[in-house]
């Protein structure tokens, strides 16, 4: 599943937004007759989102593309790891290194944990799959060594959790998780029968398997909303809002799997739609922002040329 314009857009709404306060999402601003403030930039995109998984997903059946239980999977871990993302937009990268309490572990370090366990959830399918389809007289025990050979030395992935910047172990997971919905979207409904045999000692099936990325993925990033709210970081407004609308993306990406080309007039109408409001709403709340300075300073000259250019601004709080 590549990263297409619809996503780039949100993620570019997210970039600009995500500082946002909730003074500023008071600031004037209307969704179509939805005057109720700059709020609405975000509640009117996740709205948009839904409608269009919906339209996806009626024109989807319209051309009979079924989906497949491993799309359903897929999707599955997607709305997981979207929501991650949203978690964390914006930390700041000294919070990152602070414990929360003595003896609890910092941001980095439940991050690190996520993606070290996703290396390995990976590689448990990936090694149960080539066993089905290339010798299913080897063992289904995950041979020594195997998450190096897949997915990179372990050696230089904890060298990137304890030396590398937050963004660069980020960037890392992005790609293992793509790498995840590019190679397992050929998994057939038999093939997740297959078995697989690791620590546990307990031969589960890969639907387990498949699983475990969701599963364990939720339970951590409860960790790190717990984490944040210790270091007194709960989250705003403006980033609440954004989970929804990266949730409602990755139903929108969810609805695409196995069919990446359906509706994609309807998809690339919604990303300039998208792209065009991150511009216009960040650059109205900075207008909002210098007009407040300018009053707060009785700077009468600023305050009459902000407003000439944006008369909205009159209703600016």
């Amino acid at each position: 599943m590549k990263q297409n314009a619809l996503t780039e857009a949100v993620m570019s709404l997210a970039a600009q937004t995500h500082a946002f306060s909730d003074a500023d999402l008071e600031q004037p601003w209307a969704w179509g007759p939805h005057d109720e403030g700059a709020r609405f930039a975000l509640i009117g995109t996740y709205h948009e989102l839904r409608d269009l998984a919906v339209k996806l997903g009626m024109l989807r059946r319209e051309k009979g593309t079924a989906a497949t239980a491993v799309y359903h999977l897929l999707a599955q871990n997607n709305t997981a790891y979207r929501d991650l993302q949203a978690v964390l937009l914006g930390i700041p990268h000294d919070l990152y290194e602070t414990p929360p309490a003595p003896g609890e572990w910092p941001l980095r370090s439940v991050v690190g944990h996520i993606i070290g366990s996703q290396r390995h959830f990976f590689t448990l399918v990936d090694y149960a799959i080539r066993r089905l389809r290339q010798d299913p007289t080897r063992s289904p025990q995950l041979p020594p060594n195997e998450t190096d050979k897949v997915v990179g030395p372990t050696s230089a992935y904890m060298q990137l959790v304890e030396e590398g910047t937050i963004a660069d172990l980020l960037t890392f997971y992005d790609g293992l998780h793509q790498r995840m919905m590019d190679e397992f979207v050929t998994i057939s409904d038999t093939e997740l029968d297959g078995i697989s045999l690791w620590w546990e000692e307990i031969v589960f099936d890969l639907h387990h398997r498949l699983h475990r990325f969701d599963a364990h993925l939720r339970q951590h990033t409860i960790q790190a909303e717990k984490t944040l709210a210790q270091l007194g970081q709960p989250p705003t407004e403006a980033r609440q809002l954004l989970r929804l609308v990266y949730n409602a993306l990755a139903e929108v990406e969810g609805v695409l799997i196995g069919a990446p080309d359906l509706g994609t007039a309807q998809q690339a109408e919604l990303a300039a739609t998208i792209t065009a409001r991150a511009t216009a709403v960040s650059t109205r709340i900075a207008q909002a922002r210098q007009l407040i300075t300018a009053v707060q300073a009785g700077d009468l000259d600023s305050v009459q040329q902000l407003l000439a250019a944006e008369p909205l601004l009159a209703n600016a709080r």
